[in-house]
């Protein structure tokens, strides 16, 4: 997995070039229900991984961000997407309805992150609608 230049583009200082191995890229599904609800991926400094996140592990990332006042959300981006067949294949997914989704970046002295967050079909996000 690698970092693509749009999520880049969220994180990066100015005229800061992109370097893949200044990046770690995290995937994470969460589950409720024996069932997949919320598919994650995270933007997040090598530095940080090697100072304040260097015992992540499996630990759950928002743990750490929620509980630290140093980290400062920004406010959330909110978006509609229709899943590729690539995305719904590597869930393990057949529903082919629009998703929400959601981002929001985190600073962290002069260093940025971003949490992205795809509510997935048998989320409770969708239960109103079913």
């Amino acid at each position: 997995m690698e970092i693509t230049l749009e999520e880049f583009q969220q994180v990066c200082a100015p005229k800061q070039k992109l370097n893949p191995q200044e990046w770690q890229v995290r995937e994470v599904l969460l589950w409720g229900d024996n069932q997949p609800w919320v598919f994650a991926r995270s933007i997040i400094p090598q530095s940080l991984c090697e100072s304040d996140f260097v015992n992540l592990n499996t630990k759950p990332l928002g743990q750490l961000l929620f509980n630290d006042k140093r980290f400062k959300r920004m406010p959330f981006e909110i978006t509609h997407i229709y899943p590729s067949k690539a995305f719904l294949t590597k869930l393990h997914i057949s529903s082919e309805m629009k998703l929400w989704g959601r981002r929001s970046a985190f600073s962290f002295e002069d260093l940025k992150m971003t949490v992205s967050e795809v509510f997935l079909p048998s989320s409770p996000a969708y239960q109103e609608m079913k």
